[in-house]
């Protein structure tokens, strides 16, 4: 069995060409399966978002996996950088410390210019309880492009983006096609 034999990819192709070796490299494994791109990353503290009223990019410092090098835990930790032109899956979530003053949101920036997807919210007025918040968007990515998780708070002050075991921070993206 090729890669290059159309059969035996059941009409799968990639940026409507059948993938091979030689053009997209370590995306074929020793099998002819396609391995796409995939990245979740996520924060293992206590992150403070410090400015009231403005966006801030979350820093990511671990990986739960990246199969194609999207992301790096040394240098522009908040960057999840497309390798392939493509479509993506892209989500994150995060909880803020409970506060009862302002609007809490979450949005995912493309190259330091667009938002893709945004939502904010008021607070609960119950000082116990968090503010969990999510969003994804499916997006069309040129090779080098890189998204950013971002969080947004008008609590008047500091307020921290809570750490919590496989939910928050964390941040993802899967190419899709």
């Amino acid at each position: 069995m090729t890669v290059q034999d159309k059969t035996t990819l059941k009409g799968y192709f990639i940026n409507g060409k059948v993938p091979n070796q030689d053009h997209y490299g370590d995306l074929i494994d020793s099998f002819g399966r396609v391995l796409t791109p995939a990245c979740r990353v996520y924060n293992n503290a206590n992150i403070t978002h410090n400015t009231s009223g403005t966006w801030q990019a979350l820093s990511f410092n671990s990986e739960r996996n990246d199969t194609h090098g999207s992301h790096s835990t040394s240098v522009n930790t908040s960057y999840l950088t497309a390798m392939l032109a493509g479509y993506y899956l892209i989500g994150g979530a995060f909880q803020f410390a409970a506060n009862v003053v302002g609007r809490r949101g979450i949005g995912i920036r493309l190259n330091n210019n667009y938002y893709l997807v945004s939502d904010s919210r008021m607070t609960i007025t119950d000082s116990g309880i968090v503010c969990a918040l999510s969003v994804s968007t499916f997006y069309y990515l040129n090779e080098g492009d890189y998204v950013e998780l971002m969080a947004n708070q008008s609590s008047g002050g500091q307020l921290v983006i809570n750490y919590a075991q496989l939910y928050s921070p964390e941040f993802w993206f899967k190419f899709i096609s």
